[in-house]
């Protein structure tokens, strides 16, 4: 929710500086609604890539664009402020004011949302390394060999009991034990 509030405050700054590109005179009634376009879309925009429906995005898009086509043509023509530089200075500093206030707005929500998420991921964080430690000290260290390398172990060392001395039965049981289940033995115990 907080993310989603500094997108629109965001974009809705977007929208208000959009309206000080032209000279025309701007009523309150545009204001909002260039406001609330900008800022809704922009709303819809970020709610779409959240959820990871990317597929509709060109649905949004396609809609604001009749939607701004509509709103241009229903708007019409105002009178424009250019051989009226105090009026004109007066427009500009209210949409300007307006959109600081919105930047800032966004920008202390956002620092908001960072350090309520940062604070949940250092928690996880911190309870995942200590399951870690605590797992380390009570199970011991287990090591995984592959069969071609466990096997050729036990024969190299098969092999160098058979040429230096005479291999009784427990040991040759013990052999066969370590290549059905490596796993049960260690190296050392194994002849």
């Amino acid at each position: 929710m907080l993310v989603l509030t500094a997108v629109f405050c965001l974009f809705a700054s977007v929208g208000l500086m959009a309206l000080q590109m032209h000279t025309d005179r701007v009523s309150n009634g545009k204001i909002l609604f260039r406001v609330l376009l900008s800022g809704g879309f922009a709303i819809g925009y970020a709610g779409l890539a959240m959820a990871r429906r990317v597929r509709y995005l060109p649905v949004l898009v396609i809609a604001q664009v009749l939607i701004e086509i509509g709103a241009a043509r229903v708007a019409g023509g105002s009178p424009s402020l250019a051989g009226q530089p105090e009026a004109l200075q007066r427009q500009l500093t209210l949409l300007a004011s307006l959109a600081m206030t919105g930047i800032i707005v966004a920008y202390s929500v956002m620092i908001q949302f960072l350090g309520v998420e940062g604070k949940r991921y250092f928690q996880a964080r911190t309870e995942i390394a200590l399951a870690s430690e605590i797992h380390s000290s009570l199970v011991p260290v287990c090591t995984a060999r592959s069969a071609a390398d466990s096997s050729h172990a036990a024969f190299c060392s098969l092999r160098a009991r058979l040429t230096s001395e005479r291999i009784t039965r427990s040991t040759c049981l013990r052999a066969i034990r370590y290549f059905l289940c490596p796993s049960r033995l260690s190296d050392s115990s194994m002849f």
